[in-house]
């Protein structure tokens, strides 16, 4: 054979070669496969030259393994996983090539932090917060070594989460203040910021029984807890401001017997303006009361005896004042029972509260119309007489003079007006029903005459009587007692009660 022979020779031998090593056979002497039963043809591997001499390209393809290759994995030798030519017992879990530097503390599938790509967990800050500790402000940047300590047991699963666990020395270092000795709490979060370059404080004063408002906000700490004494600080207002309060002369609280308590009249803005609720007392301020300077009415630097009747300011007025002339009219000296604190004027008087209450017409009547000049008040009369004597001597429809009506007015009128009137006749001997509730008056007080007016059925119907034929009653000498017969309703139909005059048995036959 030829040169080209022996090499066409030499290549097909290579390929039986390559069978009996995949068929795990010896063939002319070949030896067995190093890498155990395959389903790769050796050429997709090696060159016909050397079985240490690779094919380029190489027609291998990891992907289509139980393990394709992504980002530093490609550039791995083989030899770096395959540490063994029996390439199907090499293991594909991270921790058959890679040390777990967290000791199965966070189990074994490091795919749930790390990628291929890189060792680095760029997302740790989002990964943490399904963890018992979420990371924010500088606990984000901080060194993972800064809490899990390297070597330590349970360096991941235990790790505290309390601020006190990582920062324990510096509470314990910390002189201004000293936080053992103040007795701060081991929450650092109360005062400071994560959020921060440095651990200065942001402790906020809400949370506390004293918040700091106003002028409080500016004051430095030292001023209120002197020699850093944070607990038992006292809160009341005269434990800082007693110096304020002693050389306060306009007004001066000592002498007027203030409360100690600032907050009553001041606000922590500034001492000035100063407020007091007088709601707080006895007396409240409405009103013009409301504008009126302390001092007018707290004469002296006087505050704790002031007087709360209205003539210890106001008796001046009273006195002076002649429409109506409260003096003569013997006015009560409570202002309040006439004026408000508005003003003076208008003034009003519930007359509700006296014993002649005010209704209808009488409502809009003047004062002096019934408080005549030189009459008290309080002797006013009350009678309808002493008011109405006039209406009731001029009245001729009826003439109340001549059947000598009650002067007692609301016997008949009401207060709205004069008229209608309305007599009661139910008040004298002399009810009416029936027919005679419509029956004008003057038909039975003929030419006015109310008084002797006869109460007899013949003291009116007489005519009727004489004039009936059916039956005749004077004939029949019938009683002139209408009522025997006859009801106030109607003069038919009309009744006659025989047994009042000669009974009648039942079943007697007078024919």
């Amino acid at each position: 054979m030829g040169k080209n022979g022996s090499r066409q020779g030499t290549g097909t031998l290579l390929v039986l070669c390559a069978i009996a090593l995949f068929l795990g056979h010896s063939v002319a002497g070949a030896q067995t496969s190093p890498h155990g039963p395959m389903s790769i043809a050796c050429e997709d591997c090696h060159s016909a030259t050397s079985w240490k001499e690779m094919a380029v390209p190489m027609k291998f393809d990891h992907a289509r393994t139980r393990f394709p290759l992504i980002a530093q994995h490609l550039v791995v030798p083989c030899r770096e996983c395959h540490r063994e030519l029996k390439f199907a017992q090499t293991k594909n879990r991270c921790a058959e090539c890679h040390d777990d530097i967290h000791r199965g503390e966070l189990g074994m599938l490091c795919d749930r932090c790390h990628t291929p790509r890189s060792w680095l967990v760029p997302d740790m800050a989002q990964r943490h917060t399904q963890t018992r500790f979420t990371l924010v402000g500088r606990h984000q940047t901080a060194p993972c070594q800064a809490c899990h300590l390297n070597q330590q047991k349970y360096e991941y699963v235990n790790v505290p989460v309390d601020c006190f666990g990582c920062h324990r020395v510096q509470y314990d270092a910390t002189l201004v203040p000293s936080h053992r000795s103040a007795g701060f709490g081991t929450d650092c979060a109360t005062c400071h910021l994560i959020s921060a370059a440095r651990w200065g404080g942001s402790f906020s004063h809400a949370q506390t029984a004293f918040p700091l408002t106003g002028a409080h906000l500016a004051q430095p700490c030292a001023q209120c807890h002197v020699g850093n004494r944070f607990r038992g600080t006292p809160a009341q207002c005269v434990a800082c401001h007693q110096q304020q309060y002693t050389a306060s002369k306009n007004p001066n609280h000592v002498a007027a017997g203030f409360p100690s308590d600032c907050a009553a009249c001041h606000s922590t803005t500034g001492w000035q303006p100063a407020a007091f609720d007088h709601n707080v007392v006895a007396f409240k301020l409405t009103g013009a009361h409301g504008s009126v300077p302390c001092a007018k009415c707290h004469t002296g630097g006087s505050y704790q005896a002031t007087p709360t009747q209205c003539a210890s300011c106001h008796l001046q007025r009273f006195t002076a004042t002649t429409n109506p002339n409260h003096v003569k009219g013997g006015f009560s000296t409570d202002c309040a029972s006439c004026h408000t604190t508005t003003a003076w004027q208008p003034a009003t008087f519930d007359h509700n509260k006296a014993p002649f209450k005010l209704t209808g017409a009488h409502a809009a009547v003047p004062c002096t119309q019934c408080h005549t000049v030189g009459v008290p008040y309080q002797s006013t009369p009350t009678q309808c007489s002493s008011c109405h004597q006039q209406q009731y001597t001029t009245a001729v429809n009826p003439k109340h003079t001549a059947p000598s009506f009650s002067l007692d007015c609301a016997s008949c009128h009401s207060t709205t007006a004069w008229r209608p009137s309305t007599f009661s006749h139910s008040t004298t001997s002399f009810p009416l029903t029936g027919i005679h509730v419509s029956t004008p008056c003057a038909s039975c007080h003929v030419n006015g005459v109310y008084k002797g007016t006869a109460t007899l059925c013949s003291g009116c119907h007489l005519t009727k009587y004489t004039a009936t034929t059916n039956p005749n009653h004077a004939a029949a000498g019938f009683p002139t007692d209408c009522q025997t017969c006859h009801t106030t309703t109607a003069w038919t139909p009309s009744t006659f009660n025989h047994e009042l005059y000669f009974p009648i048995a039942a079943g007697t036959s007078h024919s």
